[in-house]
C-alpha cells in the first residue's frame, strides 16, 4: 500500500456507483477518475495504482461535498 491517499472533491455518486458495479464484476479492474480540468495527477503518472501497490482515495460527492468518504 502507498504512503500517501489521494483526495478528489466533489464526485458524482453515480459515477462511484458505476465503478463499484464494474469492480463487482471484475475486482481486477483498474478505473481512474478523469479531473474535471482534463490534466492528470501528476503523482499517479509517476506511481501508478495496482492490486500490488493500491492508492488509497479519499472523496466527496457532489451532494454532500463536506462529507468524507
Amino acid at each position: 500500500m502507498s504512503d500517501w491517499a489521494l483526495f478528489i472533491n466533489g464526485i458524482y455518486e453515480t459515477v462511484l456507483e458505476d465503478i463499484s458495479a464494474e469492480q463487482s464484476k471484475d475486482p481486477g479492474l483498474t478505473l481512474f477518475l478523469q479531473p474535471y480540468s482534463g490534466s492528470a495527477i501528476a503523482r499517479l503518472r509517476v506511481n501508478v495504482p495496482s492490486p500490488e501497490s493500491p492508492v488509497t482515495l479519499y472523496a466527496s460527492t457532489t451532494d454532500k461535498l463536506d462529507t468524507v468518504r
